[in-house]
Formats: C-alpha cells, sequence, structure tokens
C-alpha cells in the first residue's frame, strides 16, 4: 500500500506539497471520493486530493493495532532510527524527535517511522537526504502528574546531549503542545534552531477530556484544558511572527473523540493544515498516508534557506550538558543514593561556569583544554569518601541482580561514567580560556 501511494505521489502531474502563500489559509483534506482540485487564485499551486486506503473502519482496526503492537515495543530510553540514504555532503544534518503523547510510550512513532525510513527501491526513502536520524523520546517522570513545561525541558536536555543544533519536531496529542512550547520558550536559550513542528491531533486549543478530577492530579492534563492560559499564551506566541507561523504543519482527524478536530489546528495566515478522514486519535499514527503527507512536509521543511547560526560559547554549551546530566540523575530511580555524583558533577559545572566571559580561574593551570580540565579535576580525591572522582561516577547505582552472585557477570558501564568518558573525548580539543598572565607552555598529552 504504501509503494502504491509513493508511486501515485510521484506520478500525479499535480504533485502534493502546500506552499505558504501571505494572507492565504491553507486547508488540506482528504476525501472519501477523489474530486478535482478545487480552484484558488493564481499564485497558489493546485493541491492534489487523495482517495484514502480504507473505509470508515479504518480507524477502530488503527487504534486496535497502535495499542496491540506499537504500545507494548515502547522503551524506557530513546530509540534512534538512522536514515541510510543519509548525504553526509549535505550542508545541514537534521534530526527529528518524535514526541508521544499522555498514555503513549517511546514507540508511538514507530510506524511511521519505519514507514519513511523503507527503502523504495530506487536508492531513496521517503525522508530527504538531509535528514540523519529519527529519536523516537522515552520520558521519565510519566505519570506523576508532572507539566507540560516539565517534558520540554527533558526535551530540550536530550537535544542538547545529542549535541544537535538543526532539528525538526513531531508531537502527538500532548506531545505536540510540548514540542510547541519547547520551540518558542526554550529552543533559542540553548542555541537549537527548530526547523519544522508537525503537531498531530495537538490539544493546541485543549481538550473536553481535560476535567476534574484529572485535572487535580496532573498538571498537564490542566494545562490542556480549552480555557487555560497555558495555551493561550502558547498560540500567541506561534502567531506572534510569520517566520512563527510558517513552521508549524497541523495534522487533524475526522474521528477524534479526544481532541476534537478544531481544537487539533489553528488557522491562521501562513497556516499547513491537513485533514485525514475516517481516523482517529491514535489510528492516525498507524496510517500510510500520514507517512508521504509528512514526507511532503519534510521536503518543504529542509528546503527552505537558513541562517547561519551564531557562534556558540562552548563553555556555555559544556555546562549546559552537565546541566542535561545532572537533571537526569535527579529524574531517574535510583537503588542506590545519587548525592555523591550530584555533588561532583555540580561543583565541575561551577567552575566551568565561572569561565564563560573569558575568566580562566585559579582551578588546575595546567589544563589548556576543557577535557584536559575534567580530568584533572576527575584525578582527584573525594574528602569524605576518600575515593577518586572518577571512581564515584563510575560507581552502578542500579547494579544487576546476577552481579550480587557471579563476580565475573559483565555489567554495562554506569550512565555517568560514560557521560563523563565522552564529554572528555568531545571537548579534548577546545581549548579553554587564558589568562592575561598564562602562556602556553605546556604539551599535555590526555591519558585514556
Amino acid at each position: 500500500m504504501l509503494q502504491f501511494l509513493l508511486n501515485f505521489h510521484k506520478q500525479t502531474c499535480n504533485r502534493f506539497y502546500y506552499q505558504y502563500v501571505p494572507g492565504i489559509t491553507e486547508e488540506v483534506r482528504m476525501p472519501t471520493e477523489t474530486k478535482s482540485p478545487p480552484e484558488k487564485e493564481s499564485n497558489v499551486e493546485s493541491v492534489q486530493e487523495r482517495k484514502p486506503s480504507e473505509e470508515s473502519f479504518v480507524s477502530i482496526r488503527g487504534a486496535i493495532l497502535h495499542s496491540v503492537v506499537s504500545w507494548p515495543q515502547g522503551r524506557s530510553e530513546d530509540t534512534v532510527l538512522l536514515n541510510s540514504f543519509f548525504d553526509p555532503t549535505s550542508p545541514i544534518a537534521y534530526s527529528i524527535y518524535c514526541i508521544h503523547g499522555t498514555g503513549d510510550r517511546s514507540f508511538a512513532f514507530n510506524t511511521l517511522s519505519r514507514q519513511m525510513l523503507a527503502d523504495q527501491g530506487d536508492a531513496s526513502n521517503l525522508l530527504p537526504k538531509s535528514i540523519e536520524k529519527i529519536y523516537l523520546l522515552a520520558f521519565d517522570g510519566r505519570y506523576h502528574g508532572y507539566s507540560i513545561e516539565y517534558f520540554a525541558t527533558q526535551l530540550k536536555y536530550k537535544i542538547k546531549r545529542n549535541r544537535d543544533e538543526h532539528v525538526i519536531l513531531a508531537g502527538h496529542s500532548r506531545g505536540g503542545d510540548i514540542a510547541a512550547y519547547f520551540t518558542q520558550f526554550m529552543a533559542e536559550e540553548i542555541g537549537v534552531t527548530v526547523h519544522g513542528v508537525i503537531p498531530i491531533c495537538a490539544p493546541l486549543h485543549g481538550t473536553p477530556l481535560a476535567i476534574a478530577p484529572l485535572t487535580f492530579f496532573s498538571t498537564s492534563v490542566a494545562q490542556m484544558r480549552t480555557d487555560s492560559d497555558f495555551l493561550i499564551k502558547l498560540r500567541e506566541s506561534i502567531t506572534r511572527s510569520e517566520s512563527s507561523r510558517k513552521k508549524y504543519y497541523f495534522f487533524g482527524v475526522e474521528n477524534d473523540a479526544v481532541v476534537p478536530t478544531e481544537n487539533s489546528i489553528m488557522k491562521q495566515n501562513d497556516s499547513a493544515i491537513f485533514l485525514l478522514p475516517h481516523h482517529g486519535h491514535l489510528s492516525i499514527l498507524q496510517s500510510p498516508e500520514l507517512a508521504v503527507y509528512v514526507s511532503d512536509c519534510l521536503h518543504q521543511i529542509v528546503g527552505r534557506q537558513v541562517e547561519n547560526n551564531l557562534e556558540k560559547n562552548p563553555i556555555e554549551s559544556i555546562c549546559l550538558e552537565i546541566e542535561t546530566e545532572l537533571f537526569a540523575l535527579n529524574n531517574r530511580n535510583h537503588f542506590w543514593g545519587t548525592e555523591g555524583k550530584l555533588k561532583i558533577l555540580t561543583d565541575l559545572k561551577d567552575y566551568l561556569w565561572e569561565m564563560r566571559h573569558g575568566n580562566r580561574g585559579p582551578y588546575f593551570p595546567e589544563a589548556q583544554t576543557i577535557g584536559e580540565f575534567i580530568h584533572m579535576y576527575l584525578s582527584t580525591y573525594d574528602e569524605q569518601t576518600g575515593s577518586l572522582l572518577i571512581d564515584i561516577l563510575k560507581q552502578q547505582l542500579n547494579p544487576s541482580i546476577q552481579s550480587y552472585f557471579f563476580s565475573e557477570t559483565p555489567t554495562t558501564p554506569a550512565k555517568s561514567s560514560t557521560f563523563i568518558e565522552n564529554l572528555m573525548k568531545f571537548y579534548k580539543t577546545t581549548p579553554l580560556p587564558k589568562s592575561d598572565d598564562q602562556t602556553l607552555q605546556f604539551d599535555w598529552e590526555l591519558v585514556s
């Protein structure tokens, strides 16, 4: 079915895509019966409408398929899917971050992602070749009543840890609100460019299901009330500028009992709106038509001219990465306490933060690069335990049961240990600020 749609997509004379035209709101609908393209103004390209693949039962079938296949496969860690047709010579390498909804799990976008990654037999797939990877995100703190800001903060730290600077966000249900909030209020502060946002059945105008007593137990549910101040401010931010509005591609469905169609789209100048009949809130994620439509959106997004990013301060960047690990340690469940690791990473961040304005500071004067600085710091001893700081970071906070009975049982490295090793490698050659009286007189070899 996907191959048929792709061939239809490529061979049709009026190839589908949406072109922004100031002052005109486009609404793309997939009808039950194929009709002639509607007449439009001469400066707007006609939109090819397609016949959906199934009849009205696709909503029920898709919801069942999603519940029994995608939901159980969800993982507690992020999943990275690589684009086998990625062109490494692309001037920009884009990453797609997929954000699931309130009751869903990380594999919510697995079917859609696999459809777009599938080899179409002509050395290509549905993705632009400048897209390097797709992340299926898993979030900590679910079912604890946390806010949309809380999950957007996790998204911020995930992107920063992956060192991605050019991203495209796709969010289903509450995930669409998370993507929008990050884009409007967090991306710029960490130097990330969000080139496109694809909210799918997202309650940007709220959901009628956000009612008591659910709103008492969940901050994010309360934020998704139809009259919430949170959503009003979010929508105002999205519509504030033309450049912001052009980033959004709204997807709604006909049979949505969770987020009514009119609540998932924003009709405004420069809007790109896609409405798929017969589908429901969950079945949309199983739709092969959605893969083709999202593919068109992605090709348009990467085809835009991109402004050069401002040069980033490496000290500020590494401090944000350390803050990412601190956030993760604070929000993961651990068998052993995290106090020791938290203190080590907090002190390291504080030492580096003092140097963000070019003031070298008195610590470890022999270090010439950030990687050397970290290595020297971790080679000191903790005053309370007498252990090397690096050894404390290597301690496993969630040891396996087998490790208690079999001394030779292989164990995976502690996440904080892997994090710090990668940090030292990445910043091995990044120079530290120099004091006025500091001269380069050391030929330091970083010990592995």
